[in-house]
């Protein structure tokens, strides 16, 4: 029997985009579809007073920066990514190959994925070795509009012997079998946690605002053919490193909205005998100096935090059917 397959989707953290997060005449600017205020975000983003702004609607990322990029950096089968390009040409790579879909020939999205994000175009491929794979998009020209990114969707596969997946295993971050370091909170540089009814799994987050390598959430688990890493995503948050199965992964998750939960990583065909890890770190090597330099290299004093929501594994069903599933990767 074929593994089942599920589609997650999400827009922030599996996808890298350089410049990342500042004015969009200078790389990419976050937005919200519904929102007509924005964050003011003074150049010291931790100490000087903040106008936060509402998330309304979709949100998405938007930039006026030719050689502008978004990559999708992923392990599965499939992906689809979500835009308006507002008149732009971009070349677009998979696997460091460049495509054979031309600037004027992606997809109308209505009736697909991005249909619910607001974007116009969709690019998707599907049918991929289960591997490690990079989808990238660089823009060539900016017309007068803007270029505006809704994120996109992997697809992944877990092998359930044709039974459908079963999501109902969500590990909270209150629950006591994570391993936190150098622990919760009564310890010195520890981890908090809050209550925070924003949209957070159980209305609550794990956090911590001590960048360096030894502040890490890790989950220990087995029986599971796949698993997500839900965490959250505000004002402070900012470069990390995911390590899996001796895999580490390098991301960043600034943002200037309380964008809250997210998916920080999702990986399939797991073996359910085995036992696998999921550390979070809030540290990453690419961005040793995360406090005191901004995206320019300017001197800056600020936080730079992770705050984890929850995990999800993904496990067989009793019931022997085939289904299909779609995780949006947002943000």
């Amino acid at each position: 029997m074929p593994p089942i397959v599920r589609r997650l989707q999400t827009l922030c953290v599996y996808l890298q985009l350089h410049p990342r997060f500042i004015r969009m005449g200078q790389g990419w600017n976050a937005s919200y579809t519904g929102s007509t205020v924005w964050p003011v975000i003074p150049p010291n983003t931790t100490y000087q007073p903040h106008d936060v702004g509402v998330p309304i609607g979709f949100p998405y990322r938007r930039t006026r920066v030719i050689g502008a990029s978004v990559a999708l950096v992923f392990q599965g089968t499939g992906f689809y990514l979500c835009f308006t390009p507002g008149g732009a040409s971009y070349d677009f790579f998979i696997d460091g190959e460049q495509s054979t879909v031309p600037s004027s020939t992606a997809l109308p999205a209505k009736g697909t994925s991005c249909d619910s994000s607001g974007a116009s175009n969709i690019i998707s491929h599907d049918g991929m070795q289960n591997d490690h794979h990079n989808a990238s998009l660089t823009l060539r020209s900016i017309a007068s509009s803007d270029f505006e990114f809704f994120g996109g969707g992997i697809t992944i596969t877990v092998d359930t012997k044709g039974a459908p997946i079963d999501d109902s295993t969500v590990i909270d971050d209150l629950d006591h079998t994570w391993t936190f370091s150098p622990g919760r909170t009564a310890v010195d540089r520890g981890w908090r946690t809050d209550s925070e009814p924003s949209g957070l799994y159980h209305d609550s987050w794990t956090w911590n605002c001590v960048y360096a390598e030894n502040i890490t959430a890790s989950y220990s688990f087995s029986g599971a053919g796949g698993v997500v890493l839900n965490a959250a995503v505000w004002r402070d948050s900012r470069a990390f490193t995911i390590t899996f199965d001796g895999a580490v992964f390098k991301s960043d998750a600034t943002s200037h909205w309380a964008d809250n939960t997210t998916i920080f990583f999702a990986q399939g065909n797991l073996d359910p005998t085995r036992t696998y890890n999921l550390t979070l770190t809030n540290f990453n090597a690419d961005v040793p100096d995360c406090h005191t330099k901004d995206e320019f290299g300017q001197p800056v004093n600020r936080f730079c935090c992770q705050a984890v929501d929850s995990i999800t594994l993904l496990r067989a069903s009793s019931r022997y059917v085939l289904e299909s599933l779609t995780v949006r990767l947002s943000r």
